[in-house]
């Protein structure tokens, strides 16, 4: 028994012929008018936030109407960094690194 694998035989070219048949049916009967294509009108979606996400949004209101920097606390250090009175708690630092990194968990 002899199997034709490179296609001796003509049968390559026969299914070659066969493959491009359909796909030219295809391209000439789904090719529409750019004016048919946009003569539907478009599909209407509903969205319903969850509670957390409408919590969210509150917040975030609430966060933009907050002013970005706290002005006197800006003149209060900028005083004390220039007294040389200001002073730096690690401990308190670490803490506060602390509750921020079990925050993200």
């Amino acid at each position: 028994m002899v199997n034709d694998v490179n296609g001796a035989s003509g049968q390559q070219s026969n299914l070659k012929s066969a493959q491009a048949k359909p796909a030219e049916k295809a391209t000439k009967g789904t090719l529409q008018p750019q004016s048919e294509q946009n003569s539907q009108p478009p599909k209407q979606v509903s969205v319903e936030l969850s509670a957390e996400a409408k919590q969210l949004q509150k917040l975030q209101q609430k966060a933009s109407q907050e002013p970005q920097v706290d002005e006197q606390k800006v003149a209060r250090i900028r005083a004390a960094l220039a007294e040389g009175s200001y002073s730096v708690n690690p401990e308190k630092i670490a803490d506060k690194l602390f509750e921020l990194e079990s925050l993200l968990r």
